[in-house]
């Protein structure tokens, strides 16, 4: 029996590679590119983070939160829900964020 590689099963999207990061000026500048970015973004929930609280520390009060409800807090807030103005999005580079602000 002929074993099946990982290859041949799965194939890269060099196409949503973005010459490596997406700039938050497609929004202007190339619609259609944004467009393809947003799509291609994937949130995560709770049950998922590529860190643990523990490994960020808890000594600066930072709260480390999952993508899915980083949004939803965003759109309560845009909608009045919450009643606070501002919200802050701390990561080192390449972890998303723009990509995050595109979609």
């Amino acid at each position: 029996m002929k074993k099946t590689k990982l290859r041949d099963v799965v194939r890269f999207r060099d196409d949503l590679l973005f010459d490596g990061a997406v700039d938050l000026e497609w929004l202007i500048k190339d619609k259609e590119k944004a467009t393809l970015a947003a799509k291609s973004f994937v949130f995560h929930g709770p049950a998922y983070h590529g860190v643990t609280q523990k490994d960020v520390g808890t000594e600066h009060g930072h709260q480390l939160i999952d993508s899915a409800n980083f949004t939803l807090n965003i759109i309560r807030r845009c909608n009045g829900a919450e009643d606070q103005p501002f919200t802050l999005a701390i990561a080192g580079y390449g972890l998303e964020k723009s990509h995050l602000a595109l979609t």
